[in-house]
């Protein structure tokens, strides 16, 4: 074996198998007839101290041997690194104004390196941050990049920034100056696995899979229509959606969004309080509202002939639809109430659908009484006579008032706003919330912050601020890439009509970036293709300008 030591693939992952770390390169592709992702792993070498050392097949791929040293000068260069695919990224942050918004907060250097390590996780979908280095030896990265980019300076930039509670705030409030005034804002939340315990925030909570992880809470404040990552906030794994109202609220003054623009919650918001508060503080809004609220069923039974009346019917929806003005009484500590408007939807199919899944759940859990099987705590006993016995020596008696209370209300929605409206307006308007997860689709999927690794407070603020850089910037692009556009006399199709993100990403990483010793920068050879995609996704002017990378 040679003595020259190659450098590791950009595209390379490590994998652990007992105590050996080898390398491997993964291929992955869309499988048409299966309909889902495969993935395709060769193993290359293996981490010997640290260093890669590679498998014979692999060095012999790359013919490993020593170069001469040549005294040509026209030869010589010190750069040659992969252009298109960072430069699409850190140009989208650019041209979206995320970056002039860190730069006027955090500084140009501390923006070049926030924005370069957003562009790195995306790439290699991932949050750690220990091979960066290698990362910036091979991805062309905007110029004002700092020098000083090893692990240990990366650890005290997320410190840094995650520690900087004013400045994050200022970045929010720049964020908002750039909503137009007819936004409408989804707020959401989620939860993250944590393996650290030590985190202020973590605490045990039902894991997707079931059973309980640690996990930490996560909200995010998102534009449906400028595609503006507004806001985001970490608090304890275990506390509910609907308590976070006055914490937002309370914010949102702080950052400056403004009171005309129409905020939409989903139904885990819902609650009188929460009604009465955002009346208060004259917030337009628009939330779902489950159907066993008092005010709700009161407002179907009182029109209950109209949602069977095709005047109601809602077009393009299958729905009927009414609505009413309801009364939200106050409370002792503030005895004001508020007025509301409640829309009330119902879906004939979806009442039937429904029915037909409840009752065959009922005669399915029946069958398992009086086999045996059934569990004695099952929440489906409240729709029988209490059982005088264990399951599996009387058949159950049916509940059939209770059986038809359950039923009455199948294939009703509800959404109340302070807002009097087109019941089809209200409905679309809800309907385009689905945008926030998707966003945070991004951020567990694109940008892989699954969980969180940082072991205090501040490291794992810093993560989350990197990781929200990277979603906006992944959302930007997904959304300059689902509309068409027109350059000269020819309209072009949405790009996601041809790619995926990711496919996007890698077609034009063949776009390579040169620098010679003299400090001369240039690009390789641009194809065709490749020159519209930017230009389609306005994002040129890195091509036109590649001084602004090194």
């Amino acid at each position: 074996m040679t003595d020259h030591n190659p450098i590791l693939p950009e595209d390379a992952r490590i994998v652990r198998i007992k105590d050996t770390e080898y390398v491997a390169i993964h291929k992955y592709w869309w499988d048409k007839e299966k309909k889902r992702g495969q993935q395709k792993r060769r193993y290359i070498g293996k981490l010997v101290d640290g260093k890669f050392v590679p498998n014979a097949a692999y060095a012999a791929e790359l013919k490993l041997t020593r170069v001469k040293k040549t005294t040509d000068k026209r030869q010589k260069f010190d750069h040659d690194k992969t252009f298109g695919t960072t430069a699409l990224l850190t140009q989208a942050a650019e041209t979206s104004g995320l970056t002039d918004d860190l730069k006027k907060v955090y500084g140009e250097g501390k923006a070049a390196m926030m924005v370069s390590l957003a562009a790195y996780q995306i790439i290699k979908n991932t949050t750690s941050q220990h091979r960066f280095k290698i990362f910036s030896d091979t991805n062309a990265l905007p110029a004002g990049l700092p020098e000083n980019i090893e692990s240990q300076r990366l650890s005290e930039l997320s410190q840094d920034i995650g520690s900087d509670t004013a400045s994050l705030n200022r970045l929010f409030a720049l964020r908002a100056k750039r909503l137009p005034e007819t936004e409408y804002l989804s707020f959401d939340s989620t939860r993250i696995a944590s393996e650290s315990r030590s985190l202020t925030d973590v605490r045990k909570g039902i894991s997707k899979r079931g059973g309980y992880e640690n996990q930490i809470g996560l909200a995010l404040l998102y534009g449906h229509n400028s595609g503006v990552h507004l806001m985001f906030r970490r608090f304890a794994g275990n506390v509910p959606d609907i308590v976070t109202m006055h914490d937002l609220l309370t914010r949102w003054e702080n950052i400056g969004v403004s009171k005309k623009i129409i905020s939409i919650f989903d139904r885990g918001y819902c609650s009188r309080e929460n009604l009465r508060l955002l009346c208060k503080n004259k917030h337009h809004f628009i939330m779902a509202a489950k159907t066993d609220h008092s005010f709700i069923r009161d407002a179907i039974e009182d029109n209950l002939p109209a949602f069977w009346d095709m005047t109601n019917n809602v077009r393009g929806h299958n729905l009927t639809a009414v609505q009413t003005q309801v009364t939200i009484p106050g409370t002792k500590e503030d005895p004001k109430s508020c007025s509301v408007w409640v829309y009330i939807y119902y879906s004939l199919a979806v009442a039937n659908n429904e029915q037909d899944k409840f009752l065959s759940d009922l005669v399915t859990f029946e069958e398992d009484w009086i086999n045996g099987l059934a569990s004695p705590d099952s929440k489906l006993l409240r729709f029988y006579e209490t059982p005088d016995s264990e399951p599996g020596k009387k058949p159950l008696i049916r509940n059939n008032d209770a059986v038809n209370e359950k039923v009455r209300y199948m294939g009703f929605f509800s959404m109340i706003s302070d807002r009097k409206l087109e019941s089809k307006e209200i409905l679309e308007i809800y309907r385009t919330r689905d945008c926030i997860e998707k966003c945070f689709g991004v951020i567990k999927t694109d940008v892989g912050f699954t969980t969180t690794r940082g072991h205090s407070d501040v490291s794992v603020n810093g993560r989350l601020l990197l990781a929200f850089i990277a979603a906006t910037i992944v959302s930007w692009l997904i959304k300059a890439m689902s509309v068409e556009v027109k350059i000269g006399k020819k309209s072009y199709a949405p790009l996601l009509d041809e790619y995926s993100l990711m496919e996007l990403l890698e077609d034009v990483g063949q776009i390579r970036f040169y620098s010679s010793s003299t400090g001369k920068v240039w690009l390789g050879e641009i194809l065709g293709r490749h020159r519209l995609v930017f230009e389609r996704l306005g994002l040129e002017n890195c091509l036109l300008n590649p001084a602004m990378y090194k």
